[in-house]
Order: C-alpha cells, then sequence, then structure tokens
C-alpha cells in the first residue's frame, strides 16, 4: 500500500502537467474562417465559414460602406479568389470595404454554421447607358457643327455648359420640408449595447426632430415611423417621391465622435458634357448645399457639445439619389455614453440651432 503511495505520488505531477498542457494546446486551438462568395446580376451573396461557437458568438455590424465582424478568438482566414472588395483582418476583427451598394442584409445559420450577407451592388440599367452615350454623341454633334460653321457661338456654348456645372449655391435658403431617415429598423437592430439598439434609438431622434420642426410650422416626412424593416431602395424611392428642402439620415457611429456625411463631389476631369447630362447621383446639383448644411450642423453640434463633430464625403446611396440638400448625421456610439432624454434634446436643439445658420 505504501508502495503504491509514492508510485501514485511520483506519477500526480506527470498527470498535472500533462493535464496543462492538454488544456494550453485546446486554449491555443486556431479556428479557421473561410468566406466564399456569388454573384448574379447585381445581387452579391457573402457566406462566412467556421465553427458553431465561433460564428454564434460573433458580432455583426453592417452599413452601405462597410461589414465589421468581431468574432470571440482569433482565427485564421481564408478567401475565395477573386473577391471584389477590400477585406482588412486584424486580431479578432474582420472589415470588409464597401463600394456602390445600395442594400445590405445579413443573419446567422446553423449546420453547417455560418454568416451568409446579401448585398445588392447599384447599377445603372442598359437603357440608361444607352441614353446617356445618345446625349453625349447628340450634343457633342451639335458642338462640332458649331465650331465649324460659328466659332464664336461654340465658345459661348462652351462657356455655358461649364458656368452651369459649376453654378455656386445660393447663400440664402428656405427650408419648409423636410424628410428624416431613422436608420436600420426592424430584424436590422444597427449597433447593439446593453440593452439598447440602434435602430430604436434613431427612431427616438427622428421623432424628437420632427416634433420640434413642426411646432416650427414645417412640414416633415418620416421614412419609417415604426420598428419595421426599410430596405434602402425604399428609403430612396421614398425620398424621390416627396418634394422636400432637406433630406438627413440618422444613425449610430461605431466610434465615439460626431460625423457629419456627404456625397463627394463629382470628378472634375469628367468631360462636361457628361457631367451635364448625368444622372448617376440626383445628388449633383445640391451638392454645395449639403456641404454647407453639414458645416453649420457640425458647427453648432461642436458649439453645444464641445467635442469634435467630422467632415466626411462617402458616395451613400440614401444621400445620392436625392435632389435636395442631404446629410446623413453620425451621433457617438451607445457604447461610448450615455443617452437619456436630456441628451436628446440637446442633440435635436443642435441640429435645429444648425439648420436656422443653413437658412440665414
Amino acid at each position: 500500500m505504501w508502495k503504491m503511495y509514492i508510485s501514485m505520488k511520483k506519477i500526480l505531477p506527470l498527470l498535472i502537467i500533462s493535464l496543462f498542457t492538454a488544456v494550453s494546446l485546446f486554449a491555443q486551438k486556431t479556428h479557421e474562417v473561410s468566406l466564399r462568395f456569388s454573384k448574379q446580376d447585381n445581387n452579391l451573396r457573402i457566406v462566412l465559414e467556421s465553427d458553431g461557437d465561433l460564428i454564434k458568438n460573433s458580432n455583426i455590424v453592417t452599413s452601405l460602406s462597410r461589414i465589421r465582424i468581431e468574432f470571440p478568438d482569433r482565427y485564421e482566414f481564408k478567401q475565395q479568389k477573386d473577391f471584389i472588395f477590400e477585406i482588412l483582418q486584424k486580431d479578432r476583427f474582420l472589415v470588409m470595404n464597401l463600394k456602390d451598394i445600395i442594400d445590405i442584409k445579413s443573419y446567422k445559420l446553423a449546420a453547417p454554421a455560418r454568416i451568409v450577407i446579401d448585398l445588392k451592388l447599384e447599377q445603372k440599367s442598359q437603357q440608361e447607358t444607352v441614353q446617356q452615350t445618345g446625349q453625349k454623341i447628340q450634343q457633342g454633334a451639335i458642338i462640332q457643327t458649331a465650331q465649324k460653321t460659328q466659332p464664336g457661338v461654340a465658345q459661348k456654348a462652351g462657356q455655358k455648359i461649364q458656368q452651369e456645372g459649376t453654378q455656386p449655391a445660393e447663400k440664402a435658403h428656405k427650408v419648409r420640408t423636410f424628410v428624416i431617415d431613422a436608420g436600420h429598423g426592424g430584424y436590422d437592430y444597427g449597433i447593439v449595447s446593453q440593452d439598447m439598439k440602434e435602430k430604436d434609438f434613431n427612431l427616438n431622434l427622428a421623432k424628437d426632430l420632427s416634433n420640434a420642426l413642426l411646432k416650427k410650422g414645417q412640414k416633415v416626412s418620416l421614412t419609417r415611423k415604426v420598428d419595421q424593416s426599410f430596405p434602402i431602395t425604399d428609403r430612396i424611392n421614398f425620398a424621390i417621391k416627396n418634394k422636400l428642402d432637406i433630406f438627413i439620415s440618422i444613425h449610430s457611429s461605431l466610434s465615439d465622435k460626431f460625423a457629419i456625411y456627404v456625397s463627394p463631389i463629382e470628378d472634375q476631369t469628367a468631360d462636361t458634357v457628361m457631367k451635364l447630362y448625368s444622372i448617376s447621383s440626383r445628388q449633383n446639383k445640391s451638392i454645395e448645399r449639403s456641404r454647407d448644411l453639414a458645416k453649420k450642423i457640425g458647427e453648432s453640434v461642436k458649439g453645444e457639445f464641445d467635442d469634435e463633430v467630422i467632415l466626411r464625403e462617402m458616395p451613400l446611396p440614401v444621400l445620392n439619389s436625392v435632389e435636395a440638400p442631404a446629410v446623413l448625421i453620425e451621433y457617438p456610439s451607445l457604447k461610448s455614453r450615455t443617452y437619456d432624454q436630456k441628451m436628446r434634446d440637446k442633440l435635436v436643439n443642435s441640429i435645429l440651432k444648425g439648420i436656422a445658420a443653413y437658412e440665414q
């Protein structure tokens, strides 16, 4: 019995060491995440596959410009060749930078465990392309004819086109009609922090802003009035159908900073005639006023909160498609600040002051 005790005493440390080694190796087990995709017409499906726990406990945040996935553990990444978007990978994060997206949906599935992301790409119809090409040819023919017969007239015509394409926005803007877009909704939660969802705060803030504008005698339409799924294409169509003076979309930022987005200025090297007839962005004629509106709201928010406000240009379809001054306002992440009614009132008042400064 004593000999058996001595033997066990010698063996026990070895067993403990073996157990710790096994646990350590298990802890260091590397997860593999594989990406594949398929595309049909202007629809793109992205599928990320891995083991069940990694997929189940992942956190997905999507926007029309970016997909951000946070996994619960480090992983090795393998992707299908010729993927059309830029991918950034670091530690537990995977980021896809998107472009020309007009709708996005994401969901998780089991057996096998996977994340599925369905994207709808912006795509011109063949009829639009033909129409633009025909207009360019027709305009070019007119100018060429004028150059042969009346050079002075042709020069004046060219100058007129250039002036119309670069005509500065007016300084005073009378605003009466608004469309306010509360981002996300329904199954699309947006950013989630504890018991607060971005979709709910966006809607509450949009309603507060709407009520404040209505009290001032303005006309206001909300893209959504309840917690419902509202695809980006429907938001765009809603904005197009409403004759509006200002479009404001409300979202949460991923950072702890305020950010205001506008559409980028059109490429100045593009053909002048194509600029004149381009319908790829209805925002072209309102870009300068959109930038002025963003600047005024940004200055007001900065003064109200004594915080940095980042002004950015991004070709977001919901802004590009509006034939009026249009901005997308991002408030600091729900994870970085506490938002109550007092905070909402403060933000609404700063936006109203920015709009009033824009009107002057």
